[in-house]
């Protein structure tokens, strides 16, 4: 590394100070500069105006990316045949028209597969949490850093840090779920798979946004130093010592200051605390965001926000750009720029960019079939079943009725962050359970935002063994919606209670799904729901209605052929709630690990509908002599059954006797295990040395507790053990 950092000191001494602001003053959308021609781009004058302005630029974000806010498509946007061409362009254009023919970094958001068109649609991260599998998102993480390559883009835009502590956020579902130790080996597992891949790693959001007041997007963190440090810092750190790159800065404020300002976080805790050595890049507009926040001017943000540690301003808005100015006239040292622009430049000569190389064809990799397998996979290990009497799996000459919209629309089961696709890719609900039963009939039953077809529907399900009936939430953009500048939304013609911008006030699901399965179950016919969603929602009334009830949060494109194989045994479920589902939507919070009372309100005595970590199999495991020490945890596991499965294996602990409030139990370890019919296996978790300590501001992080209180189980009911001296 000390050889990319002296190849950046160099370049940095050798530019002026106009090119220096042009390194980090990102303002140009790689989407806003271009027009397309045939298979060709030719750029805009915004962004060549830019370029001759500055004389290059540090990073350009979203060149491929393709949605209704870029209002970028197969018309209009860059395929997959031109993508390694297009990036080729670009950098030739900065090197024949700059003074020094700096190459720029291309970024692109990648949280489940790059927002490209003709990329694979992974499942989400919530739906990733339920899978409780690392390895498996190491390798298709591997995939889309190595796609990322080979398009000759760099960086990762990638969703890590954030946990879901209050699911009426609209971000839930790019969340990995509401657990530390979960989220932070996931967020391990991405990074180096990233890198592996290829690309540069930029993790985001740090810090503490979804612990946003009242699931508000960008609003205040409401929990205090102690729970922030010991809750989402582990996440980050998770981030940075397994090689992220870059970091980007969380758009909320803490204690009322905002994030992007916040000196404290982004250097004393991020850069001195963490180690972290990379570059800290902001939200999009979010410079911009805080200067509206606090009341100043460009000038006036952009020097507080370098100030606190940012390096590099995402969708800069004039601001970072108006520091040429605070250094000419004697408000700012140049130094200060030199620092930042050194970061980027290292990187630049990390990922080397400075050197001609030949590089394979994306498209051969794109159309091999390996990416779409590993979304299958993710998938099925991600959707959980979390009620069975006996109605499930399915045998293939069994009656259905298949109901609801979202079981005939691909684009339902792919979240937010995505592009536009091409008819035939990935398989919906309706496709897959068609190919996958030999007698299933589809209405669409219900629509969002429309009554329900309760009449119609009726009359067919009287002909019908079994319903399976498709419920849920719809993080889908459509083209005439309006969107922030950092494009968020802010209202959509069509139906969308999730995704960014996206907040609710309410867990309830839409009331016509809620009253068309009303309507069913006078019919006295067995009924499964399937919930496809981006948030834990409340299902209460869907639970006690329904024989059998999936959740599969977004599965991404090949999920609704996971779900069907699911439902038809051919996958037996292993996934595993990565959050905790409550009772009903006053009941919050209802996180397994609040540090706040969990206990129940006088008018709901039971907050919690399925706890953390729960999720049931088709096979019947059984754990037995469980032995404890401080250092790990060893026990068997048989499955009883038939059927060949994989349980999830947690140790908890509840650290007692010191000077902070922790809670009850926290998980601290897991393990997935696989076992054949009838397989009996002996099992060692181990126990990380840093699960015994917590972060004081008098001690910082350390083992201050003097004894832990020791649960294992399948989920975080799991019962206590023993308790140790630490």
């Amino acid at each position: 590394m000390g050889e990319f950092l002296n190849l950046a000191k160099e370049l940095c001494a050798k530019m002026t100070l106009k090119e220096k602001i042009g390194q980090i003053a990102q303002t140009v959308g790689g989407y806003r500069a271009y027009c397309r021609d045939g298979d060709d781009i030719v750029f805009n004058n915004e962004f060549c105006d830019t370029v001759k302005e500055f004389g290059g630029m540090g990073g350009l974000s979203g060149l491929l990316r393709a949605d209704p806010w870029t209002k970028r498509d197969y018309n209009t946007g860059i395929t997959l045949q031109m993508r390694q061409s297009a990036a080729a362009k670009l950098q030739n254009y900065l090197k024949n028209n700059t003074r020094l023919g700096i190459p720029t970094l291309i970024e692109i958001e990648a949280s489940h597969g790059m927002q490209s068109l003709d990329s694979v649609s992974y499942p989400v991260n919530l739906c990733v949490g339920a899978t409780f599998n690392p390895e498996l998102f190491e390798e298709e993480c591997a995939a889309i850093g190595k796609e990322i390559a080979l398009s000759k883009n760099h960086v990762a835009f990638f969703t890590l840090l954030d946990l879901c502590r209050d699911p009426r956020w609209g971000r839930s579902e790019e969340c990995f779920g509401e657990d530390t130790c979960l989220a932070s080996a996931l967020t391990a597992a991405a990074t180096r798979g990233v890198k592996k891949g290829g690309a540069l790693m930029c993790a985001k959001h740090f810090v503490g946004a979804g612990n946003c007041q009242g699931g508000k997007n960008i609003a205040n963190v409401s929990v205090g130093e102690n729970e922030l440090m010991n809750f989402h810092i582990p996440v980050a750190k998770a981030a940075v010592d397994n090689g992220a790159d870059f970091i980007m800065v969380a758009y909320n404020s803490f204690d009322g200051v905002p994030m992007h300002a916040n000196r404290r976080y982004l250097t004393d805790v991020l850069k001195n605390d963490l180690k972290f050595d990379g570059v800290v890049i902001s939200d999009g507009f979010g410079v911009n965001t805080a200067a509206d926040m606090l009341g100043l001017s460009k000038a006036e943000a952009a020097k507080l926000c370098l100030n606190a540690g940012i390096h590099l301003s995402l969708g800069d808005g004039g601001n970072f750009a108006a520091l040429e100015d605070e250094v000419l006239k004697g408000n700012l040292s140049e130094r200060e720029i030199d620092q930042a622009v050194i970061k980027v430049l290292e990187k630049k000569f990390e990922i080397g960019l400075f050197k001609e190389s030949e590089i394979d064809s994306v498209s051969d990799f794109l159309t091999s079939g390996s990416c779409e397998k590993l979304a299958y996979k993710t998938a099925c290990e991600g959707i959980i079943m979390l009620k069975n009497n006996n109605v499930l799996p399915l045998k293939k000459d069994t009656k259905i009725l298949l109901l609801g919209e979202n079981a005939d629309d691909i684009y339902f089961a792919l979240g937010d962050y995505t592009s536009p696709k091409k008819e035939g890719l990935g398989t919906t609900v309706k496709e897959a359970f068609s190919d996958t039963f030999q007698n299933c009939v589809f209405e669409k039953g219900w629509s969002f935002g429309e009554e329900s077809d309760t009449e119609n529907v009726i009359s067919k399900a009287k002909n019908c063994d079994v319903i399976c009936l498709c419920l849920g939430g719809s993080s889908v953009r459509n083209f005439g919606a309006k969107y922030l500048d950092n494009g968020a939304v802010v209202e959509s013609e069509a139906f969308m209670d999730c995704g960014e911008g996206c907040d609710v006030a309410s867990l309830k699901l839409p009331q016509n799904q809620l009253n068309l399965l009303n309507e069913l179950k006078k019919l006295n016919k067995p009924i499964i729901s399937i919930v496809i969603a981006g948030r834990a929602y409340e299902l209460t009334e869907v639970s006690e209605k329904s024989d059998g009830l999936i959740l599969a949060f977004y599965p991404g494109q090949e999920g609704g052929s996971a779900i069907a194989h699911i439902c038809s045994g051919k996958i037996n479920p292993s996934g595993k709630l990565p959050v905790t589902l409550p009772s009903d939507s006053a009941a919050l919070p209802v996180c397994y690990n609040s540090v706040t009372a969990i206990g129940g309100y006088v008018n709901c005595k039971n907050p919690v509908l399925y706890p953390f970590g729960f999720g049931l199999s088709y096979s019947r495991f059984e754990i037995s002599n469980i032995k404890v020490t401080k250092q790990k945890v060893n026990l068997e596991i048989e499955n009883k059954s038939e059927i060949s499965g994989s349980e999830v294996i947690g140790v908890y602990i509840g650290l007692k006797s010191g000077p902070l409030k922790m809670p009850e139990k926290q998980l601290k370890a897991f393990k997935k295990v696989f076992l054949n019919a009838k397989e009996k296996k002996k099992i060692e978790i181990p126990i990380p040395v840093d699960s015994y300590c917590v972060w004081t501001a008098q001690s910082g992080f350390s083992e201050i507790h003097k004894k832990a209180k020791i649960y294992v189980g399948t989920d975080s009911t799991a019962q206590l053990i023993c308790e140790i001296e630490i």
